[in-house]
């Protein structure tokens, strides 16, 4: 979106002018009548929720005692982001962000209660924008989630128009995905973990086993403090980044392909090499110990347009 678009779709928001004044700013803008899309569309795909209608903030606090053992996520969230985080309460905590379309306060009020986004039960966190309250938009979502240390976490995770952050989890099998949105996991312990956008970068960071990202448009990024099973990191269009430290009872199999980019290699297991210029490039390679240890690992890597960088880290 050009600054100018976004500039005028702002002014719109703050009511500087009115829909009409919008239309018309816009229709000179594109220069031909009929390629402007209406102004309903153009706002569907704004983060900043730019609305033909007020939106009315509401928030919905749920806290409770977890027992013993894992916990089981099923969360989606439709033009809102979701947070998932741990802390040192014993209790876990659901923050719910809402955004209702609506006259007031009340009306708002009213349009929420119709609509009911968790259900928890058990180790059982369920929290889902009803099928019904999508088309119509009423309502824009996020969530905000704070778990207790030690519990191991599992389950499917998806935001529609909005980016994924986990942070400090222990995870016994992760699955993640958003349309247009990044995914960030930080301080990640254990796997799987399964990680898909289609508009939006992907990085992950902690002791890692068996990965599977893949994006369509962004890049990947993944700091390794340890590997263990196979890792597969997939983009169309961006680079892919992977620093691992390694180890001597850890071997290392490596196959990347890129078409226009560049395949840089920079690790004691498997020396240096560097790829360039034009063309198909592909590079497959096993560590120097790759008989001696006692782990034998696979990372796959591929992109069509963006380079590829795999370095050792301390």
């Amino acid at each position: 979106m050009s600054d100018r678009r976004r500039e005028i779709l702002e002014r719109l928001s703050a009511g500087a002018i009115d829909v009409g004044q919008a239309e018309e700013e816009l229709r000179r803008l594109e220069g031909k009548t009929g390629l402007l899309h209406s102004i309903r569309s153009c706002l569907d795909n704004l983060d900043i929720c730019l609305e033909l209608g007020n939106r009315i903030a509401l928030e919905e606090e749920i806290c409770g005692q977890l027992e013993p053992g894992p916990v089981e996520l099923d969360l989606l969230t439709v033009n809102g982001s979701i947070r998932i985080e741990t802390w040192d309460s014993p209790q876990y905590r659901l923050l719910i962000k809402k955004r209702v379309r609506a006259a007031d306060q009340q009306e708002a009020e009213d349009i929420a209660r119709q609509y009911k986004i968790a259900d928890i039960r058990d180790n059982v966190i369920r929290a889902r924008v009803p099928d019904q309250a999508r088309p119509r938009r009423i309502c824009a979502v996020s969530l905000l989630l704070q778990l207790p240390r030690g519990h191991a976490v599992s389950g499917a995770i998806e935001a529609a128009n909005g980016s994924v952050t986990l942070t400090g989890l222990e995870n016994h099998g992760l699955r993640v995905r958003t349309s247009n949105g990044s995914i960030i996991a930080e301080h990640l312990h254990g796997g799987p973990l399964t990680a898909n956008t289609v508009n939006g970068s992907i990085k992950a960071a902690g002791s890692l086993s068996q990965m599977e990202a893949g994006t369509t448009n962004g890049s990947i990024t993944l700091h390794a403090a340890a590997l263990d099973g196979d890792v597969s990191l997939k983009t169309v269009n961006g680079s892919i980044k992977v620093f691992w430290p390694g180890g001597q009872d850890t071997a290392l199999a490596l196959s990347a392909s890129t078409v226009t980019g560049r395949i840089a290699v920079e690790h004691w297991q498997l020396g240096k090499r560097s790829l360039s210029g034009f063309g198909n490039k592909f590079v497959e390679a096993r560590s120097v110990n790759w008989e001696q240890a006692a782990r034998k690992l696979s990372l796959e890597c591929s992109t069509v347009n963006g380079s590829i960088t795999l370095k050792e880290t301390e």
